[in-house]
């Protein structure tokens, strides 16, 4: 469900500014820890988050980046949630 995904995606703080620091900063988990000023720990267990909602990827060579449709998919959904459903329109649930 992309509702419970995003909510999952977008339902920390320091999610929200892991997004933000590899929309801009592609790259390895060490340099978000550096970049952040937070525990390593902290950061990978938030990264895995974000990556089993799809929102990040990780290449081969450990390099961690946005994936832009499926961000723009969760950000859709939490819109279309919102939204007030449509007489004779099935409910959404995203």
């Amino acid at each position: 469900m992309s509702v419970y995904a995003a909510t999952q995606a977008f339902g920390s703080e320091l999610r929200v500014h892991l997004i933000h620091y590899y929309a801009s900063h592609p790259g390895r988990q060490i340099d978000a820890v550096r970049a952040l000023g937070v525990e390593r720990a902290v950061v990978s267990l938030n990264t895995r988050a974000l990556i089993e909602t799809g929102v990040l990827t990780v290449d081969e060579d450990k390099v961690y980046s946005i994936d832009q449709d499926r961000l723009d998919e969760l950000l859709d959904a939490l819109r279309r949630f919102g939204e007030p459903e449509k007489p004779n329109e099935p409910p959404r649930h995203g």
